[in-house]
C-alpha cells in the first residue's frame, strides 16, 4: 500500500524508498529471558528508526484521514510520526473508534487500543466518551494485564489508556516507575 501510494504521490522518492524496503530486513533484540540478541525478521510496514517512517506512515495514512474527514466533519486531526491524534466531540469517539479501525484494516493497519486516550478537563465528557464505545472495544481495554482503568486523573486531565508517561527529546517523563523501567 505505501509504495503505491508513494509512486503516486511522491514518485521522485520511489526510487530511495525502493532500495530501502524491497528486501525484509534484520531486526535484532535483547531477550533478558535468554540472555542473548535475537534475530527477527521484519517483512511489513516502515522500519523502527527508518528516517522514512513518519512521511511514509503519514503518506499510508493520508486517504484514510480524508475519509474519516468526510464522515466526521467535526472532528480534527491529522498525522505525526505514526501517531494520528484527533479532537472531536465526546459522543462521537465510539463510531469514530469504529469507522476508523475498519478504514485502517482495509489498509493493513491494526488498531492497538490500549495506546488510544481520551483526554478532557470535564469528566463527564470523558464518561461520555467512553459511553459511546462499543461493548467489544470497553472489553478488550478492561482485558489488559493489568487492566487499564476507564478512568484515571492526570493533573489537569481527566483520561483513559495507558497514561503513565512518554519519551521526549531521549529522555522519559512520567511516573517515577515508568522512568525507572526505561
Amino acid at each position: 500500500h505505501i509504495m503505491q501510494e508513494v509512486l503516486a504521490k511522491l514518485p521522485d522518492l520511489a526510487p530511495l524508498v525502493w532500495s530501502c524496503y524491497d528486501h525484509d530486513a534484520v531486526v535484532w533484540v535483547w531477550s533478558a529471558a535468554m540472555g542473548k540478541w535475537e534475530k527477527i525478521m521484519s517483512a511489513e510496514g516502515v522500519m523502527q528508526g527508518c528516517p522514512l517512517g513518519p512521511v511514509l506512515f503519514a503518506l499510508g495514512v493520508l486517504q484514510m484521514s480524508v475519509d474519516l474527514h468526510a464522515d466526521f466533519p467535526d472532528a480534527m486531526g491529522g498525522a505525526y510520526l505514526d501517531d494520528m491524534p484527533t479532537v472531536l466531540p465526546a459522543g462521537m469517539v465510539g463510531a469514530y473508534l469504529e469507522a476508523l479501525e475498519r478504514r485502517a484494516a482495509a489498509i493493513h493497519l491494526q488498531l492497538k487500543l490500549p495506546k488510544c486516550h481520551v483526554h478532557s478537563q470535564v469528566e463527564a465528557a470523558v464518561h461520555a466518551a467512553v459511553g459511546s464505545l462499543s461493548q467489544r472495544h470497553q472489553d478488550e481495554l478492561q482485558a489488559q494485564e493489568p487492566p487499564l482503568p476507564l478512568i484515571a486523573e492526570r493533573g489537569s486531565s481527566i483520561g483513559f489508556g495507558q497514561l503513565e508517561g512518554v519519551r521526549v527529546l531521549g529522555g522519559y517523563l512520567g511516573e517515577e516507575e515508568y522512568r525507572r523501567d526505561r
